[in-house]
């Protein structure tokens, strides 16, 4: 019941930020994050504050292109490219998702 509350609270979202501390390279963490915001109903919301981080979001939202096109994702990158939001468009993208992640990885 407390976990009910706390996932209708959106208490999840907190949690998804973020955190290239504990990774060696930024395209590392962008990865994890991609992977794992994606899988979920809100999709990803990733803001850049610097120069290789908005590489990285042009670069992710550049392969999900493709598959906004097909119907499986929705993509917003800011004229800036200063942030980039995605999600899965339900039943196709998630359906496609292991093809849709690799080419994100692979960008």
């Amino acid at each position: 019941e407390a976990y009910t509350a706390w996932i209708e609270a959106d208490g999840a979202a907190e949690h998804l930020e973020l955190d290239t501390s504990q990774r060696d390279h930024l395209a590392d963490a962008m990865i994890e994050a991609t992977m794992l915001s994606l899988r979920t109903s809100d999709g990803l919301d990733l803001s850049a504050q610097d120069d290789e981080t908005r590489r990285c979001l042009r670069a992710i939202a550049g392969a999900l292109q493709r598959w906004e096109e097909s119907g499986a994702v929705e993509l917003q990158l800011d004229e800036s490219g200063c942030r980039l939001k995605a999600k899965l468009i339900a039943p196709q993208g998630f359906l496609v998702s292991d093809a849709l992640l690799s080419d994100a990885f692979a960008a």
